[in-house]
């Protein structure tokens, strides 16, 4: 009987549910190709935020090097004395004007004039007359410097350190989830955290005389800033991971 079997014709409803199946199938494929795609652009687009971050972490690293050392060498092998007020120069140019302050010093029986680097800010006439530290090359008494001009790289620093910061805190952002908190803090919370206290402390290393940090380093409350935000997101992190955590099963 096999060799008479009778063929089954399909019928309009059993058409109806294999092209559906076919249907969904096709979708199926299809969405499992979109999450791929999403997947390999979030993993090239943490790449490259991670090695933006590292970019600038490595420059913010080479400037406060610059800047310690340049701060050390002050200390150091510089004079530290006094200094008075006795004008100002006007700078820039174009609607961007600013003031320096022009100071005299006597050093060796000998006087000297010395024009900040550092913009003023304050009122020019209450600055006239006022006692100004200063470090003065005893090797060569003309070249001196105003001991808060002394750090001139520690704004570029800082401003390198927070941008690869903020950086980081967007690696953060690919490794969302409260099952990735751990590689979150690793990632990105932890080095910075870390990278700041480390530059903050290390600051000291330039001022081996002794002095305020944070009146003498411009850059050091951006360091402390940054690292208090970034420890302030691994707390807010930590908390709404934990909550997710009690409601996801």
């Amino acid at each position: 009987m096999g060799k008479f079997r009778r063929k089954i014709k399909p019928t309009e409803q059993g058409l109806q549910n294999a092209a559906e199946a076919e249907r969904l199938r096709a979708e199926q494929k299809r969405v499992r190709a979109d999450d791929g795609k999403e997947e390999r652009e979030k993993t090239i687009a943490a790449i490259v935020f991670y090695t933006a971050a590292l970019v600038l972490f490595v420059l913010s690293v080479v400037f406060f090097g610059l800047n310690v050392a340049r701060m050390r060498d002050y200390e150091l092998h510089y004079e530290r004395t006094e200094a008075t007020v006795v004008g100002h120069d006007t700078r820039g140019g174009f609607g961007k004007a600013y003031f320096v302050l022009v100071l005299s010093y006597t050093y060796d029986g000998n006087d000297y004039v010395l024009r900040d680097t550092r913009s003023f800010g304050g009122v020019l006439e209450e600055a006239y007359g006022k006692q100004m530290p200063v470090y003065v090359n005893p090797q060569n008494p003309a070249r001196a410097v105003t001991v808060w001009s002394s750090d001139g790289f520690s704004i570029i620093s800082a401003v390198t350190f927070a941008f690869s910061s903020v950086l980081f805190l967007a690696v953060a952002r690919f490794l969302r989830g409260p099952k990735t908190f751990g590689r979150r803090v690793l990632c990105a919370y932890l080095p910075i955290a870390v990278m700041g206290a480390a530059f903050t402390l290390l600051f000291l290393v330039g001022l081996p005389l002794g002095g305020a940090l944070f009146s003498r380093v411009r850059g050091a409350a951006g360091y402390i800033v940054v690292s208090g935000l970034a420890l302030l997101f691994a707390v807010a992190d930590g908390l709404n991971s934990r909550k997710l955590k009690e409601i996801m099963p």
